[in-house]
């Protein structure tokens, strides 16, 4: 899916997801994102005061409070008490977080995160299958073996590609629950609810979607043979080519 998404496609891919509808505050705060990620206000540049927000947004003082505040919580802008806020340099920015990631969408630059993104996958989900085989309960096998045939069952309309999104978290939130590392389900929970808007950008073709679904089943096969080994293995395999699939759809960056 591209930038060009239309509202109520994303709205539907939101409810899929659990998301909810951004607050007018948040919708602010990404267009004004935007500027900051396209080097239109720079490092070190004065950030657009309250009452210039309030003028040129058409929102209350409430609303333009609220969106320096979101802004400075995500790194991309210092408040001053008393003095003008500044805009703060890209290695202070939150990416894990919706409005960095939303912006970073529609500036078409989210390649380079999606790369470091795997890289970090590929640290530690191999390791969480390997985990669930040893470690993880008869149920839990079971719930992971189902939504691998959800998975296959939903691709074989390409309209259900947002359902297929939601239960390929399902899967992946399950190995690391499952994995008994409290540590690991922990970095897990926090880090798919940070990925919910950047885990939509995916737009996969049918026969990539029928790949996925086929890599998803050769893990949940070998969770539930308790096969370490092979779960890791074909975790690692899935990320390798998903990681091909997904980066190759970006377009070239600006």
């Amino acid at each position: 899916m591209s930038g060009s998404v239309s509202t109520r496609a994303q709205s539907a891919q939101l409810a899929a997801a659990g998301l909810r509808e951004p607050r007018l505050h948040e919708r602010v705060a990404v267009a004004l994102a935007c500027e900051v990620i396209n080097g239109s206000l720079a490092p070190g540049d004065q950030f657009p005061s309250a009452e210039e927000i309030v003028e040129r947004f058409a929102v209350s003082r409430t609303v333009a409070r609220e969106t320096v505040q979101t802004l400075s919580m995500v790194g991309l802008v210092r408040v001053h008490h008393g003095k003008r806020s500044d805009v703060r340099p890209s290695e202070e920015w939150n990416v894990l977080t919706p409005v960095v990631q939303e912006a970073l969408r529609r500036e078409d630059r989210l390649q380079p995160l999606w790369h470091d993104l795997y890289d970090f996958r590929l640290l530690i989900e191999p390791t969480a299958a390997a985990w669930m085989a040893e470690r993880g309960a008869d149920r839990e096998l079971a719930q992971l073996s189902a939504l691998a045939t959800e998975m296959r069952v939903l691709t074989e309309d390409i309209a259900n590609i947002s359902r297929v999104l939601a239960a390929d978290q399902a899967f992946h939130r399950l190995i690391a629950q499952a994995s008994s590392n409290l540590v690991l389900a922990a970095v897990s929970r926090s880090f798919w609810e940070a990925l919910s808007v950047v885990w939509l950008e995916s737009h996969l073709g049918v026969e990539e979607l029928h790949d996925v679904a086929e890599q998803h089943l050769l893990i949940a096969e070998a969770v539930v043979r308790r096969d370490a080994p092979a779960a890791a293995e074909a975790m690692e395999s899935h990320l390798k080519a998903a990681s091909t699939m997904d980066i190759g759809h970006f377009p070239t960056e600006r």
